[in-house]
């Protein structure tokens, strides 16, 4: 595919990670350069075992993932991909969803390049 010369497991890695404290609960986003980002739930430690993470969801934007970003109840994810208007150019995206409304499509945002 339109993958780079990476090793998948390079490509899982995570490249950033955004910490979501909401309802008493603690959730981690992280994006990967394997164009995905992803939501994990942290359920606290029982017993002597640490905490538990789960992945809840993922989402794949089209391009390696720089950075994920939560302000007030926004989550933001930085990436490298293809607009639809210049397809044969690379240029720096972000997506926004307002997790207030996570249903919703997100708002995008383009850098030019």
């Amino acid at each position: 595919g339109g993958h780079s010369g990476k090793p998948v497991k390079d490509r899982e890695k995570v490249s950033s990670v955004a910490v979501w404290e909401t309802n008493g609960s603690i959730k981690l986003f992280t994006g990967s350069h394997d164009g995905k980002w992803r939501l994990w739930n942290v359920a606290p430690p029982s017993g002597s075992n640490g905490a538990v993470i789960t992945k809840e969801f993922e989402h794949f934007v089209g391009g390696p993932v720089d950075a994920v970003h939560i302000a007030s109840h926004y989550f933001f994810c930085g990436f490298e991909a293809s607009p639809v208007e210049a397809p044969d150019a690379k240029a720096g995206m972000v997506h926004s969803w307002n997790l207030n409304a996570a249903q919703d499509p997100p708002m995008e945002l383009c850098m030019s390049p």
